[in-house]
């Protein structure tokens, strides 16, 4: 009886370790098939990263944040009272009754600054039916088209950073705005106050800097109102001053001033302009 114990016991144990065997060597069979199936694949992923880097590192710095926004808006305007001239009184962009429009599409390309030594600049590239109202003097692309902003941005290494902006861009007036990608007005038909009492666009120097976080100034001089070309001797000098007591309440103090007349230096506008908003301007005193 012990030698059949003793029997089925070595049986059993032999039995074990050949399956033991068996299993080890299919493991190590199929071992290399699995490696050869995945080693293409991990080879492949990493070729393609390493081209990645090489294609990224080839881009000048400067190039590699550069990105592009559109804009489109499309309107219909309608007059109960049918004027024969098809006329909106005292409207601006506005100003044609019982119309449909494409108001403005917008290009946008930028290169966005942020900290001290970053360089950027911006170009908006307009076109529409209410863009005419929108031009500058002396710069336009026909009676539809517009270079509404081109400037080239620059911050110094001064403090908190010293932003100087140069060319042409929106003004930092008015609680409305000019429609681009980044801000928009959520009234379709503008106020007499943005129609008629501030300039929309400036070609100039501007330099901005921030005092603390809820203070900052921001000085311009500028050919004037709306005018790419200068139409007298005489130069615009303004400036904004904004405080930013508790969010998201935003206060804007804008003064600018000085000869607007064509071929005289002896007309001299003033205009000041407080707003109270909810956000900051956009970027560009957009």
């Amino acid at each position: 009886m012990e030698r059949h114990r003793s029997a089925a016991l070595g049986l059993l144990l032999a039995l074990t370790t050949t399956a033991t065997v068996a299993s080890a060597q299919s493991t190590e069979s199929s071992t290399p098939t699995a490696a050869a199936a995945t080693k293409p694949a991990t080879d492949s992923a990493a070729k393609a990263a390493a081209d990645s880097a090489l294609i990224a590192n080839a881009i000048p710095a400067f190039f590699r944040d550069i990105q592009v926004n559109a804009f489109v808006s499309f309107g219909d305007t309608y007059n109960l009272n049918s004027p024969t001239d098809q006329l909106n009184g005292l409207r601006f962009f506005d100003n044609r009754s019982n119309n449909l429009g494409l108001d403005g599409a917008e290009l946008v390309i930028q290169k966005a600054v942020a900290k001290a030594g970053d360089a950027g600049f911006r170009i908006d590239v307009v076109a529409g039916t209410a863009l005419p109202k929108a031009q500058a003097s002396g710069l336009n692309f026909g009676t539809g088209g517009d270079l509404q902003q081109a400037y080239f941005s620059y911050i110094a290494n001064a403090g908190t950073g010293l932003r100087f902006d140069v060319g042409k861009f929106v003004t930092s007036m008015g609680y409305e705005l000019i429609e681009g990608y980044d801000g928009y007005n959520t009234n379709y038909s503008r106020s007499l106050l943005f129609n008629y009492a501030i300039p929309l666009t400036h070609t100039g120097v501007k330099a901005s800097y921030s005092f603390s976080p809820k203070v900052s100034l921001m000085g311009i001089i500028a050919n004037g109102w709306d005018n790419a070309v200068d139409n007298n001797a005489g130069k615009s000098f303004g400036g904004m001053l904004t405080i930013l007591p508790a969010a998201p309440v935003a206060l804007y103090i804008n003064y600018m001033g000085g000869p607007e007349k064509a071929d005289t230096n002896g007309f001299v506008r003033h205009v000041v302009d407080l707003a109270r908003a909810g956000r900051q301007p956009r970027e560009g005193g957009r």
